[in-house]
């Protein structure tokens, strides 16, 4: 049976396997929205990828203390759009997928999400606009 998660975004630490967490936006720097515009390794889609120290000290302070740079890695996805967008997740074999889907309300919010993955694992981020 194939396990969907919603990503719960107000709640410290929460746990959605036991490798992926999702860790809260307090972390991020008061100056993320332009950092996160102007860096040259975003994605279009509206996220990047984080796998060191230096790159992570551009957008978190402080480091969460369970944060292991040396086998995780921090997906930062951030994105302006309806307040019923989502990202569920979604695990097969050693592939974790994050799928972006479009909320139908007209209300806009900026939403901001940081899973923590094994590097160990590869991922893939889809866009489902429904």
């Amino acid at each position: 049976m194939k396990k969907f998660l919603l990503l719960l975004f107000m709640l410290p630490g929460v746990v959605l396997s036991d490798e992926v967490r999702e860790i809260p936006s307090i972390y991020l720097k008061p100056e993320f929205h332009s950092a996160f515009a102007d860096y040259p390794l975003v994605v279009d889609n509206g996220y990047i990828s984080i796998d060191n120290i230096e790159i992570a000290k551009k957008f978190i302070e402080p480091l969460p203390p369970d944060l292991n740079l040396d086998s995780e890695r921090a997906i930062v996805f951030a994105w302006h759009g309806s307040d019923q967008d989502k990202i569920i997740y979604d695990q097969r074999e050693d592939i974790y997928h994050f799928v972006y889907k479009k909320g139908m309300s007209d209300n806009m919010v900026h939403h901001i999400k940081i899973i923590i993955v094994p590097k160990k694992n590869d991922w893939l981020f889809h866009r489902v606009i429904e």
